[in-house]
């Protein structure tokens, strides 16, 4: 008898986990941003990023001339991704 209950006990446990484990979780969209810094106070804005509910996914760093003053700028590119 008490073999047929640690049987059945066994078998419950394994029915309960094989129904949980087939549950499809929602599928997740995300919306995407990119910023542009050149160093000053980036670290202000991605805090504030976060707060929002950003999350920074890589940096790229970046650089580029202005044409208009022909100078060269440096900075980074940050990608950020939060859930929509």
């Amino acid at each position: 008898m008490k073999m047929k209950l640690t049987i059945l006990a066994l078998l419950t446990c394994l029915a309960v986990f094989a129904l949980g484990a087939t549950k499809v979780s929602p599928k997740i969209t995300w919306e995407y941003k990119v910023i542009y810094h050149d160093y000053y106070k980036a670290d202000e804005e991605l805090n504030k990023l976060g707060g929002e509910g950003w999350e920074l996914v890589a940096v790229e760093p970046t650089s580029f001339t202005d044409p208009q003053f022909n100078t060269l700028h440096r900075g980074d590119n940050f990608y950020l991704k939060r859930a929509k």
